[in-house]
């Protein structure tokens, strides 16, 4: 894990140096941390926001005292830094752990995940980046043959548990890329586990799926036609 935290510093390394990084994002990301509070909303940037969790996370520090745009620097900052040791997590399992460091390493130093960033400047799409390897990991713990997993039945319901919570998740951090995900991972379940865990691991992505929708649907509703 240190390896990998220490490893990756090139991405976010940037991160550190003074001033706001230029993106096509511009500084709105500043300046929806910096609105003032709806009313009944904790975190003022997750109100009325399609993907919450993003904005939840820079909003905490901000309520802690820390500067808007020190704020969304971090969160970038650790964006990066999990997608390094989820990749590493999911990766160990599928390939040990010399082949999870190679993946971790791979996966943020990918092109497209440091244009998210550096680029884009897109604060939910990087964090829902750094929740895809830990739905993957879920996904392959809860589709093993069901002939491996211990008898019992509170350890049975935790992997399908980590599978609705990492959906959750990725569902609150950016639903159209959740909606995206969960074909692919459900496929993944499959061939991994067999066709007998198949309808337990669709089922438990269900709740996911929902919550992307109901995070979508207003969205949909504003840009339908009057």
């Amino acid at each position: 894990w240190l390896v990998v935290a220490i490893l990756s510093a090139f991405a976010w390394a940037p991160l550190l140096y003074p001033g706001f990084f230029q993106s096509q994002g511009g500084l709105s990301a500043i300046y929806r941390l910096s609105q003032p509070a709806a009313a009944g909303a904790f975190f003022p940037a997750a109100a009325g926001e399609s993907a919450p969790l993003a904005w939840a996370l820079a909003g905490l520090a901000h309520a802690l005292g820390l500067g808007a745009a020190e704020s969304v620097r971090l969160a970038f900052g650790l964006a990066l830094l999990a997608s390094g040791l989820t990749m590493y997590l999911a990766g160990r399992r599928l390939l040990g752990c010399a082949g999870g460091l190679v993946a971790a390493l791979v996966y943020v130093y990918l092109p497209y995940v440091l244009a998210v960033v550096y680029a884009r400047g897109s604060l939910p799409e990087a964090v829902a980046l750094a929740l895809l390897p830990l739905a993957l990991w879920a996904m392959d713990l809860s589709s093993r043959p069901l002939g491996t997993v211990p008898s019992s039945p509170l350890v049975r319901l935790m992997p399908p548990a980590l599978v609705v919570t990492a959906s959750l998740l990725l569902a609150l951090a950016h639903p159209g890329l959740c909606l995206a995900a969960l074909p692919l991972l459900l496929a993944f379940g499959a061939y991994s586990g067999g066709r007998r865990p198949f309808g337990l691991v669709g089922l438990v992505m269900v709740p996911g799926a929902i919550a992307a929708l109901a995070l979508l649907w207003p969205l949909a509703a504003v840009a339908a036609p009057v």
